[in-house]
């Protein structure tokens, strides 16, 4: 009888309620996360409806002119401060109180300040070196438009003093590199001497008074072996060839045309500078 007494009833009422009755554990999970939301909530709605309201006192309270019973206020009346006039000696200063500035998020006093400024910092150094590359660009087309021009130059020098019968150039620089390989310094002939540096100083003076003159340097007569110039010099040597060129075969090289003579240059072209023809 102990043995049928001690076996389980699973047909009775009190093995049936067992099974319907949860987990003590997994219901004090649940309960604390629905407790939990329902805290987030509350605060979460009582934030949203209080902050409405602070934001209008505050503006209410800004607003409102500060009476003599703040002691402050007091003291500034004390000293002669009337309400309504700007601070300062002269009256010449601030009248409007200074605003208040609530920081938005949690960043810290002063962090978007600093992030500004060096904003901006990095901004005025991208200018900086966007206009240091534009100039730095400009300037090596610029030097490079001179090579070129320089070179034609030479070439064109080179072509009309051939056509003259010029075998010796009167300065090796006018002519292209080259060339230079067959020009003697005992070569210098009457050809190369028709227009020495003071007549052609002479010559320049006479029929363009209007170009400064600019006495070629004592290398002028000399046979050069250079073959690379800097950008400075070749200017100038383009300078001298344009000079040369205009007085010697009265030839405009920024006219591209060749006059039939010194009168007829001096009356047709605009100058003897490439801003001349601009």
């Amino acid at each position: 009888m102990d043995t049928n007494n001690d076996e389980v009833d699973y047909m009775s009422d009190t093995f049936l309620e067992s099974l319907c009755t949860p987990a003590p554990g997994l219901v004090t999970v649940r309960s604390i996360a629905r407790k939990r939301t329902h805290e987030e909530l509350s605060k979460k709605c009582l934030s949203n409806s209080t902050a409405p309201h602070e934001v209008k006192l505050r503006e209410e309270g800004l607003q409102k002119q500060v009476d003599a019973t703040n002691k402050g206020f007091g003291l500034l009346l004390k000293m002669g401060y009337k309400p309504g006039q700007g601070l300062g000696k002269n009256a010449e200063g601030r009248q409007e109180p200074v605003p208040i500035a609530l920081p938005e998020g949690r960043s810290g006093l002063g962090l978007a300040t600093a992030k500004k400024e060096m904003m901006d910092w990095q901004q005025q150094l991208v200018q900086v070196r966007q206009t240091y590359f534009r100039s730095s660009m400009a300037e090596r087309y610029r030097q490079c438009r001179i090579r070129n021009q320089l070179t034609a130059a030479r070439n064109l020098c080179f072509q009309l003093d051939t056509e003259r019968d010029i075998t010796v150039p009167i300065n090796p620089d006018y002519w292209p590199v080259s060339e230079d390989a067959h020009v003697q310094p005992e070569a210098a002939g009457p050809d190369a001497s028709d227009l020495s540096p003071s007549s052609a100083s002479c010559c320049v003076n006479l029929l363009e008074p209007d170009i400064p003159i600019v006495p070629d340097d004592d290398s002028e007569c000399v046979v050069s072996k250079r073959t690379v110039i800097d950008d400075k010099e070749s200017e100038r040597l383009l300078e001298k060839i344009v000079r040369y060129l205009r007085r010697k075969h009265t030839f405009c090289f920024w006219c591209s045309a060749q006059y039939e003579s010194q009168d007829i240059l001096m009356k047709q072209c605009p100058g003897p500078t490439e801003a001349d023809h601009d």
